[in-house]
């Protein structure tokens, strides 16, 4: 039997503002004119012949230094569902609960303390075995969590987890 977590529910997409594009500093090279056909290049320990082709040399252009935003925050996302962190290892599904090729999906509603710690673990949906769904809150008891977060505090949340049975 294979097992596998199918769905992260209570996940939103968090608008986090993105910074300004920095910009480079513009490099320009300039070149001497090119020197003529009959000018033979300049030898070691030789002055400087007119005409003769000189080294390239860059010169950098400034951009402005980006300024930094009016508001600073001390946490990357101020608000956020709790999410899953890792996953537990799948345990080994008993050989008598594998002979019966039972599938199905269980979601389990986890709560969660403002240090991530699973206060309570129910059946939200079950499998339709009630060996697997035991499986599935046993997992959710053992994941590791991320708090939910409200202006960069950490609360208690919930989080819905999910796993799929395959027989095989």
């Amino acid at each position: 039997m294979t097992v596998s977590i199918v769905s992260l529910r209570h996940q939103r997409q968090r608008s986090v503002p993105t910074p300004a594009p920095t910009q480079k500093p513009v490099v320009a090279l300039h070149r001497a004119p090119a020197a003529p056909k009959h000018v033979a290049p300049k030898r070691p320990g030789t002055s400087h012949r007119r005409g003769a082709s000189r080294p390239v040399q860059p010169s950098v252009v400034a951009s402005p230094t980006p300024q930094p935003s009016s508001s600073t925050h001390l946490c990357s996302i101020p608000n956020a569902q709790a999410t899953l962190v890792a996953a537990p290892t799948p345990p080994a599904i008993p050989a008598v609960l594998r002979a019966t090729s039972v599938s199905g999906i269980t979601s389990v509603h986890v709560s969660l303390d403002p240090q991530a710690q699973v206060l309570t673990a129910a059946i939200a949906a079950t499998s339709g075995s009630p060996q697997l769904d035991a499986i599935a809150v046993q997992m959710a008891r053992q994941a590791q969590y991320a708090p939910a977060r409200l202006s960069c505090r950490a609360v208690a949340g919930v989080y819905e987890f999910s796993v799929k049975f395959v027989a095989w």
